[in-house]
């Protein structure tokens, strides 16, 4: 049996993470306006592809 890492992970390699949400606006400032614009559309669509879903 494998032993857990220097992380905790073990050894299926996997674990839970909790990540808070942060908005695209506090995102999109960090990006060049190209970027941005790319990163909105693209969460347009996940929206729209994983309505109701949890992820």
């Amino acid at each position: 049996m494998l032993e857990d890492d220097a992380l905790g992970v073990g050894a299926s390699g996997m674990r839970d993470v909790r990540i808070d949400p942060v908005s695209l606006e506090r995102l999109a400032g960090l990006l060049d306006p190209e970027h941005a614009e790319q990163m909105e559309g693209s969460a347009d669509l996940a929206r729209r592809i994983l309505d109701g879903r949890v992820v």
